[in-house]
């Protein structure tokens, strides 16, 4: 969880300096790689969730920064049920 949070604090300095997508990007795609690397529907709302942050600097939006990611989508639960 410190490491999504770091990456949030940094998404938001990132709008702050104007800093665009792709140069976030290629500074920390491997560490958000990293975060979720075998879960690509997490890693997917995470990257999403990034863009918005360094496109908006909206800290305060439906999904608060430092706030976590809440309820798993229902396809993520209809797949861990089929998978028990």
């Amino acid at each position: 969880m410190k490491q999504l949070s770091r990456l949030e604090r940094l998404a938001v300095a990132a709008h702050q300096a104007g800093t665009t997508w792709p140069d976030f990007w290629r500074q920390h795609g491997h560490d958000v790689a990293a975060v979720h690397p075998d879960d690509y529907f997490a890693r997917g709302r995470l990257v999403h969730r990034l863009i918005g942050l360094v496109a908006s600097g909206d800290t305060d939006g439906q999904r608060p920064v430092d706030a976590g990611y809440g309820r798993p989508f229902d396809f993520e639960l209809e797949a861990l049920e089929a998978a028990r």
